[in-house]
């Protein structure tokens, strides 16, 4: 959900889409935040070549210009294929 065109949508699309929702549950100071000890997803991209390339002909598509993904400080993403890590945890209510 990103606005093309304006480039302070893109920086903020995940503060918005995630973190707003983190203050609602109770691991709030723990998720979401980096800092050590913390759990947090960083995604590494080049904002000018970041696209989906996915279609209806083509859903699989893979989106180009993400450069490394990491969850819970582990690799899952880099050099272009998935690192066969699965370091993510679910979030439930208590």
């Amino acid at each position: 959900m990103v606005n093309r065109g304006q480039g302070s949508a893109l920086a903020c699309a995940g503060d918005d889409r995630s973190h707003g929702d983190l203050v609602q549950v109770p691991f709030r100071g723990r998720r979401g935040t980096i800092r050590p000890g913390a759990y947090a997803d960083l995604v590494l991209f080049d904002p000018a070549t970041v696209a989906d390339r996915s279609t209806f002909e083509e859903p699989s598509a893979l989106s180009v210009g993400i450069d490394r993904v990491w969850v819970n400080g582990v690799a899952v993403w880099q050099d272009g294929k998935a690192t066969g890590a699965y370091p993510g945890r679910g979030v439930t209510r208590p």
